[in-house]
């Protein structure tokens, strides 16, 4: 440790304290790329990806369970899996048949969906936690979707009743089918096209649902997931589950606390709840034929319950961030009054507005170093504040891009308290004046020449000479925050103020350089405010 901090005590003594500016540091320490021909880099991508380490990469990462699988403790987790396993699949029954029904397809479907859709995440899924099934809200977004469906086909004109089976036959012949697994058939693909985007609501707020509960458990038990692994698990699932009569799966919350609170340590458990569905489609289902609806929607209510508590937390959500409450407001009315995917989709499109809106408010600030240390500090929200008399330095914390550039300005201004404009018209006005005074009457009236010297001393700028841009809160510039910016240079310059900008990133000072803006102004942009004070010798007499 001590060698440690040695080495950095000899770093910092050898800085070259030279190298201030941009352009100079990065001459000296940056990286040049070499130009590679496009064959060699062919042959370079080839030979990475055909290679057997990259192979089996591959295979690892997109089968997740061969690696759980070789890490895993048969003596210490099979059991607590097993009996996991078991209690997780005794909630996919009901759980599958009332959230089946509440999609208005057969209940039969949700149970098929409860155990395909386990089935494939087992192998691919990268959580060992998830429980993944039927899931109330994609249930009921399937609802909508699938009412469209049935009226613009006039489905429901397909009457048992107006057939000559009798009631009993019909109940037998369900009884039998409920019996056995569906035969594999792949969707229509015809059909499918009037639906994309149905469906594309519906795999987000599916994969969301997954993802959320995944990472959940993964916090928890200290391990990764891997997101895009989450995708490829839940789209596969949904599509294995749609050639078995079954619909989008989806990560239930409900099930993986059970899952984990019942010492379930890996997907084994689930791989169990699927042994416990298949039991019941093939042995036990007809007994369920029977089963009244007014049960499975109590099993529908109880697990919306916890969506509608959620309403509780509105109060909390008003005092730590108005955009968020009224994100959640618009999602909700928009859910309750018109539907569960017109709801969604609306707050994607609201809450991309409120991000827009936030840009267009960005926070920015003056600057000035706090009593006697070195941090750069809001002058409104820290005392006592100190800054060279001379200079002004301005925060601006925000991309500066198309929807803001003007912002931008306004700010420096604002901050700076010096209007470009209105001192050049000043400037403009004495200098008038000035050519119509002679030097004869300079010299006879005295109040007259201590007036010209008020005004060359207050120099129309309130005596600041140098404006510093602190560029750390800035994540980007586009080429009209670029035209900004030499705004800003060309109007403090006419006006004898120098303009420094500091602390830009790596892609803020690429596009400087990709637009010639640091070609015209790169003995102005520095590596720190402190490199800028310190370049100009202005950090003395900073201290309170």
């Amino acid at each position: 440790m001590a060698e440690l901090e040695t080495e950095i005590l000899e770093l910092t003594t050898n800085e070259d304290t030279g190298l201030h500016r941009v352009v100079d540091f990065n001459a000296k320490y940056y990286k040049q790329k070499t130009d590679e021909k496009v064959c060699d880099r062919i042959k370079r991508h080839a030979k990475k990806y055909s290679s057997l380490n990259y192979m089996k990469s591959c295979l690892f990462s997109n089968v997740p369970i061969i690696q759980n699988l070789k890490k895993y403790n048969l003596r210490k987790y099979l059991v607590s899996d097993i009996l996991s396993g078991i209690t997780v699949g005794i909630m996919q029954i009901p759980q599958g048949m009332a959230f089946g029904l509440l999609t208005t397809l057969p209940p039969i479907c949700g149970m098929y969906t409860a155990f395909f859709g386990p089935l494939t995440y087992f192998f691919i899924g990268s959580s060992r936690h998830l429980s993944v099934g039927a899931v109330a809200v994609v249930s009921l977004m399937m609802a909508s979707v699938i009412d469209v469906a049935m009226q613009e086909n006039n489905l429901y004109a397909v009457k048992e009743s107006s057939t000559n089976i009798s009631t009993d036959d019909i109940i037998n012949k369900r009884k039998i089918e409920i019996a056995t697994l569906p035969s594999p058939v792949l969707p229509n693909p015809v059909i499918a096209t009037d639906y994309i985007a149905d469906a594309f609501i519906i795999g987000i707020v599916a994969f969301t649902h997954s993802v959320s509960g995944a990472r959940l458990l993964a916090r928890k038990h200290n391990y990764e997931i891997d997101p895009n692994q989450e995708l490829v698990a839940s789209g596969a699932g949904s599509v294995v589950c749609s050639i078995f009569s079954g619909y989008i799966n989806a990560g239930s919350l409900s099930r993986t606390m059970v899952l984990d609170g019942t010492n379930g340590k890996s997907q084994i458990a689930c791989l169990v709840g699927c042994v416990i569905v298949i039991i019941m489609i093939l042995a036990i289902g007809p007994l369920f034929y029977s089963l009244p609806k007014c049960v499975l929607s109590a099993v529908i209510i109880i697990n919306l319950r916890t969506m509608y508590l959620q309403i509780l937390e509105v109060p909390s959500l008003w005092r730590t961030s108005k955009y968020d409450f009224v994100i959640w407001m618009v999602t909700f009315l928009t859910s309750s009054i018109l539907d569960v995917d017109i709801g969604i989709a609306s707050s994607l499109i609201f809450s991309l507005l409120t991000v827009s809106l936030r840009t267009q408010s960005p926070s920015s600030y003056t600057l000035g170093f706090v009593g006697k240390t070195n941090q750069l500090k809001s002058v409104d929200r820290y005392d006592p504040v100190v800054t060279p008399d001379n200079v002004r330095i301005v925060q601006f914390q925000a991309p500066i891009y198309f929807a803001n550039a003007d912002i931008f300005v306004k700010s420096v201004v604002k901050l700076t308290g010096i209007d470009p404009v209105k001192a050049r018209k000043k400037q403009k006005q004495f200098n008038q004046i000035e050519t119509n005074i002679s030097p004869i009457d300079v010299t006879e009236n005295c109040d007259l020449t201590m007036q010209i010297e008020s005004k060359m001393s207050e120099n129309f700028v309130d005596g600041v000479e140098i404006v510093i841009l602190d560029f750390s809160g800035v994540n980007f510039v586009d080429i009209v925050g670029i035209k900004a910016l030499k705004r800003v240079y060309t109007d403090y310059n006419s006006i004898g103020i120098q303009v420094f900008i500091a602390s830009c990133n790596d892609t803020v000072a690429s596009m400087m350089t990709s637009t010639d803006f640091m070609k015209d102004y790169e003995e102005t942009v520095y590596l720190t405010v402190n490199c800028i004070l310190t370049h100009k010798k202005l950090r003395s007499g900073l201290q309170v």
